[in-house]
């Protein structure tokens, strides 16, 4: 059942007010943000009363006058089957969506944001969030989520939407760069579709962009192999080479690395 905002009646209610009974929307509350051990919590407050609003879904009456709907909708369409448990996880992406096709963008975000907990654990609430942040314009938040969006997508598979999303994040700060996991994958599935030069980009930003990653050294080596073998850049292969050999004595990576520099240095010989 949806409840419309007192002020705004075009928008959906999201919070009420226990002292004076009204109903608002994420334009009309007032909102204070306090630091709580170290992270920023946002708190809604009645904009008469000044004191802080209650969650409507969490209303008792609420609950109330949904439960008396049910049962009069339960009178006219008996139901044909018990509701399946797993579907009560796809309640708050149609309650986003229902409040999107509306044209309620802010009050989809204010939604999200309180039920930040469930995406990291729903790619498809990840998905909104993300693209309600490209709406939006919160440059500095779609890329912080961005780099949480990626991995999901990573481990999923969705390599098409991987490289989409991965594309407007760096278009929008050339200082962003994907986890270790998110960019070898990207970069892997560029080289399969014979897009050599922006894999050798995407790692080349990985390095420049999170130099005490423990990866650092692997993305390192990969590149030269790219540069040397694919881009027949062998100066900039032997500099990634020697910067792992360099900076990275004891790590496993640098017996390949020193290897590989010998073989290249053998080539330009003549060996």
């Amino acid at each position: 059942m949806r409840y419309p905002c007192d002020k705004h009646h075009s928008k959906t209610a999201l919070w009420i007010c226990a002292d004076c009974d009204s109903l608002y929307c994420s334009a009309c509350v007032e909102k204070r943000i306090v630091s709580q051990r170290g992270k920023k919590k946002i708190f809604y407050f009645c904009p008469k009363c000044n004191i802080e609003t209650e969650r409507l879904s969490r209303n008792p009456l609420k609950i109330l006058f949904e439960k008396i709907e049910d049962l009069f909708h339960q009178a006219i369409h008996p139901p044909a089957k018990k509701t399946d448990p797993q579907k009560h996880e796809g309640t708050l992406l149609n309650r986003i969506d229902n409040l999107i096709e509306d044209g309620n963008v802010d009050d989809a975000l204010a939604l999200i944001e309180i039920e930040r907990d469930a995406i990291s654990s729903d790619i498809n609430l990840s998905e909104r969030y993300f693209n309600i942040l490209k709406i939006k314009d919160k440059t500095s938040d779609m890329l912080e989520h961005g780099r949480t969006y990626l991995d999901q997508l990573a481990k999923r598979g969705s390599m098409t939407k991987l490289h989409d999303v991965f594309l407007e994040c760096i278009s929008r700060s050339s200082d962003f760069s994907a986890s270790s996991s998110a960019s070898f994958k990207i970069a892997g599935s560029m080289i399969e579709s014979g897009n050599t030069k922006a894999a050798s980009e995407v790692y080349e930003r990985f390095i420049k962009n999170n130099p005490d990653d423990p990866m650092i050294p692997k993305a390192s080596f990969l590149a030269a192999n790219l540069f040397n073998e694919r881009l027949l850049d062998r100066k900039k292969a032997v500099e990634l080479l020697e910067n792992i050999v360099k900076k990275y004595p004891n790590h496993e990576m640098t017996t390949y690395a020193r290897q590989y520099l010998g073989q290249i240095n053998g080539r330009q010989k003549g060996i």
